[in-house]
């Protein structure tokens, strides 16, 4: 399943635990090694597994472990800006001037 702007959290969580799962057993690797080599419980682990909400840094672990940390990137892209940039003083705004449309002007395919 894509996860999708309108996904509920809960169901956010079940994909991405899903997604873990499958990528664990598609490995071979069983919950035991998973959460040994991420230095992470079993039962947190399979708390992630399960789709129940977790600590951001455990999840880190798997997804490094799983060589998906560089994923991240793209989740959250690096900003081309710099911070202070967004608290500069903004571009002082005018109006369009009110001239006056020239009487004399002509499109040039008048006879």
């Amino acid at each position: 399943m894509k996860i999708e702007r309108y996904d509920n959290d809960i169901r956010i969580l079940q994909e991405l635990g899903n997604r873990i799962k499958s990528i664990r057993i598609a490995r071979s690797i069983t919950r035991d090694e998973l959460a040994k080599r991420a230095s992470v419980s079993v039962s947190t682990l399979q708390r992630i597994e399960e789709g129940k909400a977790f600590n951001i840094v455990p999840f880190l672990a798997i997804m490094r472990e799983l060589n998906f940390i560089g994923n991240f990137d793209c989740l959250v892209p690096e900003q081309d800006y710099e911070i202070d940039d967004l608290y500069k003083e903004p571009k002082k705004r005018y109006r369009a001037s009110n001239k006056r449309i020239d009487e004399n002007f002509k499109w040039g395919d008048e006879e």
